[in-house]
């Protein structure tokens, strides 16, 4: 039973992750676009209400990833033990750089700021 939520655990974890990779990405991407273009800004109409409903998707995969690897934790297999320790930690990891990346975008968008994070200065 064990090797079933694992799996599970890891296949949402993947779904968790191209969540926010994904979101991050267009989120960073509208925003440079917004500080060259005025008129771009408009197009964040439509982005923002996108990027919200991935991050959405992004914490309820995140959380029942982070509780099936939880319960993992207690298998007998020592692999499945220690991978499900990473899976969790990689799951919070996820969510804090999301969770940071959105409040750096309010913030700079809030204040007319031009600074770029250094994950989107390509």
């Amino acid at each position: 039973m064990k090797k079933g939520q694992f799996v599970t655990s890891i296949v949402l974890f993947f779904l968790t992750a191209a969540c926010c990779v994904f979101a991050n990405l267009v989120l960073g991407d509208s925003y440079r676009s917004m500080q060259h273009d005025s008129a771009a800004g408009i197009a964040l109409i439509v982005i923002i209400p996108v990027t919200l409903i991935l991050y959405a998707v992004q914490l309820v995969t995140g959380a029942i990833s982070l509780g099936l690897s939880i319960s993992c934790c207690s298998s007998e297999s020592r692999a499945i033990k220690v991978a499900s320790i990473i899976l969790a930690v990689a799951v919070v990891v996820l969510a804090v750089v999301s969770i940071a990346i959105f409040v750096w975008f309010v913030n700079s968008a809030n204040s007319g700021s031009s600074a770029v994070i250094p994950l989107f200065a390509a």
